[in-house]
């Protein structure tokens, strides 16, 4: 899921996630691998939120999903995994 702006400062508000910034040298390697996404990173690997659930009252539910694991302990790269779903979750609103 790639987030707006105003999404991505929703999540950081409700969450301790913090985005991949789109400035990033590296950041159309990801897309490449793994679609066009707002990316999180951190030491468990890397993260996308995905809606759970149909959007209702203006709101969607998302659900942080991590597509990648580290392959080492020095973390220099990604091993791609079929997504699993983590404990974070937010709400966005999807209305004006």
């Amino acid at each position: 899921m790639k987030l707006s702006p105003d999404q991505i400062t929703q999540i950081t508000e409700q969450t301790s996630a913090t985005p991949i910034p789109e400035e990033a040298s590296f950041l159309a390697t990801l897309r490449e691998g793994f679609g066009d996404h707002t990316f999180y990173v951190d030491s468990k690997g890397l993260h996308v939120f995905e809606p759970v659930g149909d959007a209702e009252d203006g709101r969607q539910a998302v659900q942080v999903m991590k597509v990648a694991s580290w392959k080492d302990a020095e973390r220099t790269s990604f091993e791609p995994h079929d997504p699993e779903p983590g404990k974070t979750k937010a709400t966005l609103r999807t209305a004006g």
